[in-house]
């Protein structure tokens, strides 16, 4: 179940059906499926959490799927938390595999217009659930990396900015303690692996719009850790980071100043764009690849993204293979001969 990473809507129904976990339907889609969510707990702090607003982004669901079969086992913190999970937002673009809605809308663009039945739904939730905390969970692609390092970003977050000026507020304050206490929880052999997201502004962006409106909004970013595509690993630390977090909530949250909180946050490095799946050198040519991932036939399919070597300015990088001719078997012959072939078709 959870080393798929294609999550359509039927198997986030069969999952809740097995576990029988009562739901809710909130709304609908711009295709008319249902949205569900999921209501935990009778506390005070009130705690909202949407996934899977980018329907190939499907990591954080399952790591949220993790976590919840973990918590019904042992049902923790239910007095001192409300939550409100929708672990699916995007049916259309999860039965698709696409960022985009069915409309062919990103809906983490669509926050001022809202325009889109998936957005008017979470924002009328926002409005009569009235959230402490916002947890906004997403996936991101293999490009990045930690800072200036050759370590993959396999977890990132973000504490966006509420206006133009990127001014610290105290919204974004508190979403930066949230941030450092999960970071600061991870495994000390993962924290190499964590970065932290630009805060340039965009209004559009629904981190932005909460953090504009004064409610504090993490946002997660599940990445990959070497070559496990099916980030699987990820998966369950966005499970352990979600656990460490609501435990944390669920109990009176230690004094600590602006200034240290903002100087911890600012220790996260900010992601750069210096990774890629493989480096493929050849006698003639040496070239990288980044994988693009697509639906075909209810499958993910591979397709490739090619950057030659003189369109790169880093001398730190990621690779998570290299194929290099000289030392390759005779499968990475093969495999290194077809790159080559597909590189020159977009030469």
């Amino acid at each position: 179940m959870f080393k798929e990473r294609y999550f359509p809507s039927s198997r986030l129904n069969g999952w809740l059906t097995a576990h029988a976990i009562q739901t809710e339907i909130i709304g609908n889609s711009e295709l008319g499926k249902p949205i569900h969510a999921i209501r935990l707990g009778v506390g005070p702090v009130k705690i909202l959490m949407w996934s899977q607003m980018h329907g190939n982004e499907s990591t954080t669901t399952r790591g949220l799927l993790i976590w919840l079969e973990k918590y019904l086992q042992s049902p923790s913190y239910h007095e001192e938390l409300s939550l409100l999970i929708i672990p699916q937002l995007n049916p259309d673009g999860a039965d698709r595999y696409t960022r985009a809605n069915g409309k062919g809308i990103d809906l983490n663009r669509d926050a001022l217009t809202q325009s889109q039945s998936e957005i008017k739904t979470l924002m009328r939730v926002v409005e009569e659930f009235q959230p402490d905390y916002n947890l906004n969970l997403h996936d991101q692609r293999t490009r990045f990396t930690v800072g200036d390092t050759d370590k993959e970003a396999a977890l990132s977050f973000l504490s966006a900015a509420a206006d133009k000026s990127r001014k610290i507020t105290p919204t974004r304050i508190l979403a930066m303690r949230l941030i450092n206490h999960m970071v600061s929880s991870l495994p000390d052999d993962f924290k190499m692996y964590v970065g932290r997201y630009d805060d340039g502004f965009n209004p559009n962006c629904t981190g932005d719009y909460f953090h504009a409106k004064g409610i504090p909004t993490v946002l997660f970013e599940a990445g990959q850790l070497g070559k496990d595509y099916t980030r699987t690993e990820v998966a369950s630390i966005i499970a352990q980071c979600l656990s460490n977090l609501l435990e944390f909530l669920s109990k009176p949250i230690p004094e600590q100043s602006n200034e240290v909180i903002f100087k911890e946050y600012c220790q996260i490095p900010e992601n750069k764009t210096n990774s890629y799946d493989e480096l493929v050198i050849t006698e003639q040519y040496q070239f990288y690849v980044r994988y693009i991932e697509e639906l075909v036939n209810n499958q993910i399919d591979t397709f490739f993204e090619f950057t030659s070597n003189d369109k790169v300015d880093s001398s730190i990088l990621n690779f998570r293979q290299i194929l290099d001719y000289r030392k390759a078997t005779l499968e990475e012959q093969q495999l290194i001969s077809l790159r080559l072939s597909k590189y020159l078709e977009n030469e």
